[in-house]
């Protein structure tokens, strides 16, 4: 597979200066390509300002700003340190935030304990039924009320703990982990529920959650929002790709993958450390962030006349490729509008601490995004080739779909090779064919016929196939 992954890196510097100069000390501190630090960063963003906005590309069609990504990368290529440094100022606002909160949450626990104290006094008399009743009303409107820990990103937890999580936290998560484990647990390996899957599923698009446990209280998560930033190897990819109880669900074409040039070989054994005042700039800009207080309703985020313009001239650049050049990846692609218009919002919040419904995303944001997509577009497209059989599946469809639209009832090898030709299919040499046309054989839609000898010593025989006049129709 070597020849098909993608050489691009990621645009760093379509991001604002002071991230930007952040991440690339983050890649030169750590030694590793600046592509992982850059996405690990836009789900950092994701991460502060999730819920709080959505963006708007057309009157009842909006996005939320919060994205799931995957990091493709063997285990030493020094995953964990990169995402510990980006992560670094969520961890620190959450635990200042809940030293602040301490208090408030010691004296709701103490009143809490009191009143129950007092019910179960009531409770063994009779005479005082009615003042139970309206005391344990009292205690169900303070349980709602309680404040409970914040709690901002979460690595490795069960699938009834992250809806949980999701619920004590207004709806709001992030699941970040360095291990890809959190697959298993969304395939069943450790509980028959389905209810982790829909949940991830959901608060992609913040659509209602609601659970129903044996002997608990319903749970309901209106407009949940979720942010996935995971990393994880080439192995479990490949199992995430040919699952098909996740792509049947669409779990895969949620994620944004991305798979960095690996620096292993070349990296230097003495590095700089980050610059003090870059590494304060980044952490003011994710704390502003952060402290953007929720509102009842998301703030609406709109774009600029000349910003839709260069949107509409996008849309246009992927819809006709739906059905060609991406069809082997049309789950993923179908949403790849929806995730341009998200990473164009989160650019956005990056460049302005202070946002509201008035500031118009700008065209050049607008590109920024558009590019920042077609990065993620040849990185995705590899991840989608990582699918195992199914590949040669795929790739026997879409020739077939060539064969239909050319006129020949035969083709020698090469012709079929000719028409076919496709990069991102990994279609770039006769050989690439070769088992995909025996599927075509096998499933009886093409004949195997005797091999036209080349022209010129030592020239290899082509392979004549003879269409099946049964299925085509010509």
């Amino acid at each position: 597979m070597e020849n098909i992954k993608p050489t691009s890196v990621f645009p760093v510097e379509c991001l604002p200066n002071k991230i930007r100069r952040y991440i690339e000390a983050v890649a030169e501190h750590t030694q590793t390509p600046v592509d992982m630090a850059s996405v690990a960063v836009l789900g950092v963003v994701a991460t502060a300002i999730q819920g709080k906005y959505e963006i708007e590309n057309k009157k009842d069609y909006t996005e939320s700003l919060n994205l799931y990504i995957i990091i493709i990368a063997m285990s030493s290529e020094r995953k964990s340190p990169t995402i510990k440094l980006t992560t670094k100022p969520v961890y620190k606002y959450e635990k200042e935030e809940n030293k602040k909160r301490q208090a408030i949450m010691d004296k709701q626990k103490l009143e809490l304990f009191i009143k129950q104290k007092q019910l179960e006094a009531l409770s063994k008399n009779p005479e005082k039924l009615e003042e139970a009743i309206v005391l344990q009303t009292e205690i169900r409107e303070l349980e709602e009320k309680q404040i409970k820990p914040l709690r901002l990103i979460v690595d490795d937890c069960t699938s009834e703990a992250l809806t949980s999580l999701l619920a004590d936290n207004d709806g709001k998560i992030s699941l970040i982990s360095t291990e890809g484990g959190i697959f298993d647990i969304l395939n069943g390996k450790y509980s028959s529920s389905t209810a982790s899957i829909d949940t991830v599923l959901k608060a992609y698009s913040r659509d209602t959650i609601r659970v129903d446990r044996k002997g608990r209280p319903t749970e309901i998560i209106e407009n949940p929002t979720m942010t996935v930033l995971l990393s994880v190897q080439d192995k479990v990819l490949e199992e995430l790709m040919s699952n098909d109880k996740f792509r049947g669900k669409g779990l895969n074409a949620r994620f944004l993958y991305c798979n960095p040039i690996s620096t292993v070989g070349k990296r230097k054994y003495k590095t700089e450390e980050i610059p003090v005042i870059v590494e304060e700039e980044y952490n003011n800009i994710i704390n502003k962030l952060l402290e953007i207080p929720q509102k009842e309703e998301t703030t609406i985020l709109k774009f600029s006349f000349e910003a839709d313009k260069e949107l509409e001239t996008f849309y246009n650049w992927i819809e006709p490729q739906l059905k060609n050049e991406l069809e082997f990846m049309g789950d993923w692609a179908g949403k790849l509008f929806g995730a341009c218009l998200r990473i164009a919002g989160i650019l956005h919040c990056m460049e302005y601490s202070n946002i509201d419904s008035s500031c118009l995303v700008s065209v050049d944001t607008v590109k920024k995004a558009i590019t920042i997509s077609k990065y993620f577009l040849e990185h995705s497209k590899y991840a989608y080739m990582l699918m195992g059989a199914d590949k040669e599946v795929e790739k026997a469809k879409y020739i077939l779909n060539k064969l239909e639209k050319q006129d020949k009832m035969s083709l020698k090898r090469s012709e079929i090779f000719s028409i076919s030709r496709s990069p991102s299919r990994n279609i770039n040499k006769v050989d690439n064919i070769v088992k995909a046309l025996d599927i075509l054989v096998e499933y009886g839609y093409i004949l195997e016929l005797e091999a036209e000898e080349k022209a010129g010593a030592g020239r290899k025989k082509d392979i004549v196939f003879e269409l099946n006049p049964l299925y085509f129709k010509k």
